[in-house]
């Protein structure tokens, strides 16, 4: 797509009339005809028309976006002379295009010579990028002051590559987001790298995001990670999703994340933390002030990790959002929580996902009753052990049964996205929980004035339930 989002631009429909006629010379057994050379000279042709017209920003050519050809590294020669010379294109998409390391240095050569170059998004997903390629980009980042966010989702980068990425950071000063996720970093290599992880990471002031989720990623390459982020001060999303953490690496992890105060965005579902990486966080909670976001979602945690985190959020007031979701958390877990939260009243938390744990009604009241008082905390409690014969559970029917058009939208984030698109005010809390509190408490006129919702809201909850 080049600055278009409809329909098909003057390279990219050259690029299917190649395809169509490379099936044709494969069907015939040719390798290479005469017919072919006029298509590859029209394209060279539309690349050198579009280097010199100022309006083309974007080049998307994303495999499975719209089904192009695979060209791997001829697609980068073909593309060699709109990268050496544009002044205008900022964003360019190679994803799923068959590229291995030697197209990447193609391309990286390509953009280096280019000094007036404003590519800032450069999409690499899906591809055969591996440790050589990676070298390549690392020396991009070294020269380059335009790049902003680098995608390399899905390839065959390793720790090796990783740490020479990483260690280039310290000379770039533009890139914002480096996404590794699903490649093949794990503790081979890692011993090589661990200072250049050490210093990258250490020294740069500019990378917001770092996403290494669903790696091979185990407790010793996280000692390194963890010995950069010490003192890093720029970094505020941290991806770790699926990986093989255990409690040793976590430990490590929250005491440097202790006095960090850049970092805002955890992300640690899908390791084995248990409740020993939960007392570590737990810890790290009553110190941190920065940390916005935790998400502990299917990490082997049972009530003693969910106690340690309660102790936690008793100090905390920085966290709003906390993912315990796919744990083995009981009434007792539950409880735990509850309690925390209601004794810090100056907690930001407004959204907790207990869903897919174990606790029964009980819990699940004593969480509901929380919600009644704390009107901007949602809490996800959907699937968990209720008997479906219990007056909650009852209760939640009650509400779905005599209200057909409100929402009641399972997922926290969807439920409070739908409730923020309708109010246009992002401290209301959700119909849903308003629902709650009104059927339980017959909330009067004046009463509901007071919560200073738009008046569109009330008249829908007068025409709901009075």
């Amino acid at each position: 797509m080049l600055s278009m989002r409809y329909g098909l631009t003057a390279l990219e429909k050259l690029l299917h009339h190649l395809q169509l006629h490379n099936k044709k010379a494969d069907g015939a057994k040719s390798t290479h005809s005469s017919n072919s050379q006029p298509t590859e000279l029209a394209i060279a042709d539309t690349v050198l028309a579009l280097s010199l017209n100022p309006q083309v920003n974007k080049i998307d050519l994303n495999f499975y976006r719209f089904s192009l050809y695979r060209l791997g590294k001829r697609l980068i020669e073909l593309l060699k002379p709109l990268l050496e010379s544009s002044t205008t294109i900022s964003e360019f998409d190679l994803s799923y295009n068959n590229l291995s390391d030697e197209g990447i240095e193609i391309l990286c050569e390509s953009i280096l010579i280019n000094q007036h170059s404003a590519i800032k998004i450069l999409r690499l997903k899906g591809n055969d990028i591996g440790d050589r390629g990676a070298a390549a980009l690392a020396k991009l980042l070294k020269n380059n002051a335009q790049l902003e966010e680098l995608e390399l989702y899905d390839n065959q980068i390793t720790a090796l590559g990783f740490g020479q990425l990483v260690f280039a950071l310290q000379f770039n000063h533009s890139l914002k987001k480096l996404e590794l996720v699903k490649n093949k970093i794990s503790d081979q290599h890692a011993e090589e790298v661990k200072e250049s992880i050490r210093l990258g990471l250490q020294n740069n002031k500019f990378l917001k995001e770092l996403r290494l989720s669903y790696n091979a990623i185990s407790d010793r390459f996280i000692n390194f990670l963890s010995d950069g982020l010490k003192q890093n001060s720029a970094l505020q999303v941290l991806s770790l999703f699926d990986n093989k953490i255990t409690a040793d690496g976590i430990k490590t992890l929250a005491n440097a994340l202790t006095n960090n105060n850049a970092l805002q965005d955890l992300k640690l579902g899908m390791n084995t933390i248990g409740d020993k990486g939960a007392e570590a966080l737990g810890n790290m909670l009553k110190k941190n002030h920065s940390l916005l976001k935790l998400d502990l979602s299917d990490d082997k945690i049972m009530d003693i990790g969910a106690g340690h985190l309660s102790e936690g959020l008793k100090c905390n007031n920085a966290l709003w959002e906390m993912g315990l979701n796919f744990n083995n958390i009981t009434n007792t877990g539950a409880t735990m929580l509850a309690d925390a939260l209601e004794g810090n009243q100056k907690s930001g938390l407004t959204i907790m996902n207990l869903k897919k744990n174990l606790i029964k009604e009980e819990g699940c009241n004593r969480l509901t009753a929380l919600m009644q008082t704390r009107l901007k905390l949602t809490i996800d409690l959907t699937h968990n052990e209720v008997d479906k014969y219990s007056s909650q559970y009852r209760f939640f029917n009650k509400i779905r049964e005599r209200n057909k058009s409100i929402i009641i939208e399972d997922n926290p984030y969807k439920r409070r996205k739908i409730i923020e698109e309708a109010t246009s005010q992002h401290s209301v809390p959700s119909l849903f929980e308003l629902s709650i509190f009104a059927v339980k408490e017959h909330i009067s006129k004046n009463e509901y004035n007071k919560l200073n919702l738009p008046e569109h809201i009330y008249r829908h909850f007068l025409r709901s339930y009075y």
